[in-house]
Order: structure tokens, then sequence, then C-alpha cells
């Protein structure tokens, strides 16, 4: 007999087309048996899947391992190194010292001096011991000081009870020594001022406390740094300093300043407008400065770093801190690098 489809003679036994209607020993592609299951897609694709995930598994438990190895032994070699949490970072500073007695006494607020520190973490500092015999708690803090006749930042504020006393430390700033070049403390002036208790302004400030060191006089002056002149008008005059190579300063950051306050009165010092090679730029320089005091600040450009060749300009205000009334205004004026001339601080 013939096949209906293609016209082949087939054995009647079977009646089937080997071609065109395989038996059930060789299934043809698509109608089931093994054949089939073994080129359909989605078991390619679950087989794929299944190797990714126990390899993504194999190197996930590989740095697991890794980490609980390595962990143990960063911590054990951290915990064997010999550090100080309480090492200078700043200085260093000559060993002087401080006669211990009392320096301030008002409204029965009483202060003494009990050590000076040369080398404690943050800078110098200066042990007070405070007593309170004013009918009522007080709040002491410090409102001002200079070091060498330089400004020095620094925050001090301490409760007294009434009738009690206690041991206080007022940390000078280090880093602000560094800038201004001192590494012996020849004399600390300090302003007190009494906080009221239902405002932010005190309830009076002290004049300036002078306090002299002990064994100055066995270690040299140190040397100026050369400076510019910037500008000398009412009693203000600023200068620009050069950053040493070695200083922690960036001088990609903005230019160093000395500002001196030759009045009678506090000065704020200020930076109004600064202009980087044509451009305005915000930056910071906000200084305080005593009457006869200096004050050494970097002018700190905040958003922008300053490349070889920059050309930098600054406009400064110069107000009365007591008052607000404005004493000098400048124009823009050019910071660029100094050069050496005569003792700016002379």
């Amino acid at each position: 007999m013939k096949c209906p489809k293609c016209g082949l003679h087939i054995d009647g036994e079977n009646g089937r087309c080997p071609f065109c209607q395989p038996g059930p020993e060789t299934p043809a592609p698509g109608e089931g048996g093994k054949n089939s299951q073994k080129s359909s897609p989605i078991f390619l694709i679950l087989g794929l899947g299944g190797a990714v995930l126990a390899a993504v598994t194999a190197v996930s438990v590989c740095i697991f391992a890794w980490f609980m190895i390595l962990v143990p032994m960063y911590t054990d070699e951290m915990q064997s190194q010999e550090y100080s949490d309480t090492e200078p970072l700043y200085g260093p500073f000559a060993p002087v010292t401080v006669a211990s007695g009392p320096i301030f006494s008002r409204d029965g607020i009483s202060v003494s001096v009990q050590e000076l520190i040369p080398d404690g973490q943050w800078g110098p500092e200066l042990v007070l011991s405070l007593s309170n015999e004013s009918g009522r708690s007080a709040a002491l803090s410090v409102s001002a000081v200079s070091v060498n006749g330089f400004m020095n930042p620094v925050y001090f504020q301490q409760e007294i009870p009434d009738g009690g006393s206690v041991s206080s430390t007022l940390s000078l700033d280090g880093w602000s020594l560094d800038l201004c070049g001192i590494s012996v403390l020849r004399e600390i002036e300090i302003q007190f001022a009494l906080m009221g208790e239902d405002s932010a302004a005190p309830l009076w400030q002290s004049d300036p406390v002078l306090i002299c060191t002990e064994g100055a006089d066995d270690f040299p002056e140190s040397e100026e740094s050369p400076a510019r002149l910037l500008f000398e008008e009412n009693g203000i005059r600023a200068f620009l300093l050069p950053i040493p190579p070695d200083s922690p300063l960036w001088q990609e950051d903005g230019p160093l300043m000395l500002v001196e306050n030759r009045t009678d009165r506090p000065i704020t010092f200020q930076a109004v407008h600064v202009m980087a090679d044509g451009a305005s730029t915000p930056a910071s320089l906000y200084l305080t400065i005593l009457p006869g005091k200096k004050a050494v600040e970097q002018l700190f450009l905040t958003e922008l770093f300053l490349k070889e060749g920059s050309r930098v300009s600054a406009a400064f205000d110069v107000f009365d801190s007591a008052t607000g009334e404005r004493l000098l205004q400048t124009d823009l004026l050019n910071l660029n690098a100094p050069a050496a001339e005569e003792n700016p601080f002379a």
C-alpha cells in the first residue's frame, strides 16, 4: 500500500509510514518523549539559573569566611598597638609652668590657677579652681583668650554650685598656636564672663586677666615669618603670610592672613566679598581681636580649590565688637602670595 501523504510504498502489516507517521518507538519532534524534554528551552534556562545561583553562593561563602578570618586579625593588631587617646595632636610646646594661686575675684566668684599642662591632647591645658560664694548657683565662661599677644579661640563654661568649688580645665587651641608659630607660652590673658540664667548675654565681663609663665626665658624667641602688608588704616593692619610646605594648611584652600588691632576697642574682622579668577566665591574669615592683640587665620574658600597661578582678591569689613559700629570697609584687595618684607610683628 502507499502512504497517502508522500506516496511511499509501506509495509501493510503496521500500516504506518516511517517518515509521516512514526510509531511510539520514534516520537516526532515536539510530540513528547525523552528527546523533546532534552531540547525544551525552559529546562536549559532553569539549568543555567541553578548554576549561576550555585556560583554566587560559593563566592558569598568565601567572602564571609575571609571576613571572619581578617576581622579578628585586624582587631588583635589594633589592640596590640601602643596608642594613647591623650597623645598631643599639636606642638610640641615648651615645658613652662605657672605659679599656683588666685588670679581673679568678683561678686563672690573666685578663680585660682592650679597648674599648666603643656602637652594636653588638643593643646596646653590650664587647670583652674573655681569657687562660688555669691548666694546662688553660677555659670562662669571665658569670652576671650590670648597667648603671647595672639588671640586663641577656646570654649569654656563651668557650672559652680552656690557655696561650692570645682576644678576645671581650660584647653588652649593647639591648632591656632601652631598657626601663630607659638611653641613657648610666655603670657596668657583670659577674659571671664558670668552668664545669666535667663539670657545668653553675660551679667558681667571682666577685664583681661594676665598670667605670666615661669621658665619661658630658657627658650629662644621664635623666628617670625616674612609677610606682605595688605593694608593699614584706622589702627588696623592686615598682612598676608606665606604657608610653609610642611604646614597642615593646604595652599589650595586660600591665603593665610595676620590681622593686628592697634585700636583701644575690640574689633570684629571679616571677609565680605571674595573673588577667585574673576568670579565670586563663598569664603570664611571671621576674627574677634581684643585691643592691642593680633590674630592669624586662613581665608578659607568653601567651594573650590585654588590652582597654581590663580588670582584671589577680597574686600573686608571691620566693626566694633561691643557696639557694632563699622570702623572700616575696604575695596577689593589682591591676596596673592606675599614676598618677604620687614618683620610685621615688630
